[in-house]
């Protein structure tokens, strides 16, 4: 007789299934967590909220919407077993946002009878991170209301919300963001004024973040770091130095980590302090921190600003991280200084034997179009994109025109133009607007203005910072106001640089009286930029006092520039007030201060002598 076999194990009871998908989950084995769901389904047991809202979790983490869709289609025949869940509902429009579906995520939450905080949060993340701000900020402004129903704003809100503050556009709502932060008792959780003080430096507030670094009472690491790196973005190098510096000396205990050690690097780069430099390097390795690609591409960064292409090309090979960040710092680095054939040679190299990664970097090409001074290498990388799939990518394209503006070929920028078709978007047409302009057709850039909004695109404050320089350069008084009014009919608010072109422009014309009225009517006080602007309209028309004045003014701001003497030194000469011009290079000797050098360079024969 043949033993009887035992009996097979029973099935795992409900709670036991739920552990194990959520297991599977936790470990990252999506295929795992739904071969458990089948196997649990083929018992015959049914799925509580806590499977469902499992699964939804593994589907939008992993943007598989076509399972997504299926539990949510499931979910729905499995009603009349399940009572009603806000978690789910919260679960299933997160999943929609995250694979892209914002119309099916609003139709679930809308539908949701008694929403809470997680529910909010969903739809106002998801709004973000589908590019739908404005809207974002409507459904932020509704829950904070308390309308249909009153509902906390929590940690997640408020960096969520916070995230979405990337510009100069949005100092009004950090501000009041900050406020609420204040109103809710917010002020001591790092993690929300982490995010306020890098919604602070995204949008130039720098005063601002300064002083909200200052009045923490709690920092962690990357509290530092989002200071130091703030500051190096804000070209406020020795600034960001010293903080660096604070921190390694401070009571707080905080050690840098790998991104605090890329920001620092960052603003070595900006100083051309290679001594600085080495010794953040020699800090990072005596700390043992494990290098990854982005302290990688500082250190390449770093040391090709210093000219050391032979370190830097020495950190990128002996790099285990080659990803396109890295690549396009070496690919910078060698172009800027002078080895653009060896560039163009390692660009290709990536081109044909990389990964399809880095082959449709658009990043990557973009960046290399930008430092590119020679005509025949931009013509050889846009002959190399044209035989990958990025030459019709927006960004590309938009990189290949403003080079060949920058080389004056101006009838290969409107080719590829023309080749975008309907796919321009306003960076492109900013972008012709600009070099138009920039090489003395202000009639033609005033002209494609006019056919950028009957093409459905609306200016930005970009658009009209080009629109005003065409205007100055061109003699356009009244068309240039008629700008800078309309910024206003826009909701736009004018920059500092935008004031500078309207002074230019009325100073060039001889209207200096409506220049200095315009000074006077600033709303914020006027930068060096704009005395430059005024100083230099008076060097063209002789107006000695004016310039006197405009030329105090700029010196309080920027004493060791030589421009402001030589500025005002031509005005003298021109006035015949050779005692005065003699007074103005005394001053300048006695400060130390040397009038720069003129430098041109000239390409002979498809290369710089």
């Amino acid at each position: 007789m043949h033993p009887v076999p035992p009996p097979p194990p029973p099935p795992p009871s409900p709670p036991s299934w739920t552990a194990l998908i959520q297991d599977q989950a936790w470990d990252g084995d999506v295929f795992g967590a739904f071969r458990a769901f089948s196997q649990m389904r083929r018992f015959g047991v049914r799925p509580n909220h806590v499977v469902f809202a499992t699964l939804l979790g593994i589907c939008g983490r992993r943007r598989i919407l076509s399972l997504g869709a299926s539990i949510h289609s499931l979910l729905l025949k499995s009603l009349s077993t399940l009572k009603p869940d806000v978690g789910i509902s919260n679960s299933l429009v997160s999943m929609y946002c995250k694979c892209g579906r914002l119309p099916e995520a609003l139709r679930i939450f809308q539908s949701i009878r008694v929403r809470d905080t997680v529910s909010w949060n969903a739809i106002i993340s998801g709004c973000m991170t589908n590019d739908c701000i404005d809207e974002g900020w409507k459904f932020f402004k509704r829950m904070k209301s308390g309308l249909p129903s009153a509902v906390r704003v929590d940690s997640a809100t408020l960096t969520t919300i916070l995230a979405s503050c990337t510009d100069h556009h949005h100092v009004p709502q950090l501000r009041m963001i900050h406020g609420v932060v204040i109103v809710n008792g917010f002020g001591g959780e790092v993690a929300v004024c982490n995010a306020l003080l890098t919604g602070c430096f995204n949008c130039g507030e720098v005063e601002y973040a300064i002083k909200l670094f200052d009045e923490m009472s709690a920092r962690n690491v990357v509290s530092w770091t989002a200071a130091i790196s703030g500051l190096a973005q804000e070209n406020m190098a020795v600034e960001s130095i010293e903080l660096f510096r604070k921190m390694r000396g401070s009571s707080d205990g905080v050690q840098p980590n790998a991104h605090t050690i890329s920001a620092s690097l960052m603003a070595c780069s900006c100083l051309g302090d290679l001594k600085l430099g080495r010794q953040i390097h020699g800090v990072f390795l005596k700390m043992g921190l494990r290098i990854d690609a982005y302290v990688e591409s500082s250190l390449v960064d770093m040391y090709t600003k210093c000219a050391l292409v032979d370190d830097a090309w020495k950190v990128f090979e002996t790099s285990e991280h080659k990803d396109t960040v890295s690549m396009t710092a070496m690919l910078v680095g060698f172009s800027l200084n002078g080895y653009e054939e060896v560039a163009l040679q390692l660009f290709r190299q990536m081109m044909t034997e990389k990964t399809t990664e880095v082959q449709q970097d658009q990043t990557l090409i973009s960046a290399v179009l930008g430092v590119c001074s020679s005509l025949s290498l931009g013509k050889q990388i846009h002959s190399t994109i044209i035989k990958t799939c990025l030459f019709k990518n927006v960004f590309v394209a938009n990189s290949l025109i403003s080079m060949y503006f920058d080389s004056g070929a101006l009838e290969d920028a409107v080719k590829v133009f023309g080749e975008m078709g309907e796919g321009k978007n306003s960076v492109s047409w900013n972008t012709m607007i600009d070099g138009f302009a920039n090489h003395g057709h202000f009639l033609r850039a005033l002209q494609l203005y006019d056919e950028m909004r009957l093409n459905g695109h609306h200016p930005s404050d970009v658009t009209f910072l080009s629109l005003l320089h065409a205007c100055s350069h061109g003699g356009l008084i009244d068309k240039g106001l008629q700008f800078f009014s309309s910024m206003i009919e826009y909701k736009m608010k004018p920059r500092m640089e935008h004031y500078a072109c309207v002074v230019d422009m009325l100073g060039r014309a001889g209207l200096l009286s409506k220049a200095q009225a315009i000074i006077h009517n600033m709303p914020m006080l006027p930068g060096a930029v704009i005395w430059q602007a005024l100083l230099g309209a008076c060097g063209i028309h002789g107006d000695e006092e004016t310039a006197s004045y405009a030329a105090s003014r700029l010196m309080l701001l920027e004493s060791e520039k030589s421009e402001t003497y030589a500025l005002l030194s031509n005005v003298y000469s021109m006035a015949g007030r050779w005692d005065e011009k003699s007074r103005v290079y005394r001053k300048m000797k006695r400060l130390g201060i040397r009038k720069e050098a003129g430098l041109s360079w000239i390409e002979v024969q498809n290369h710089i002598p």
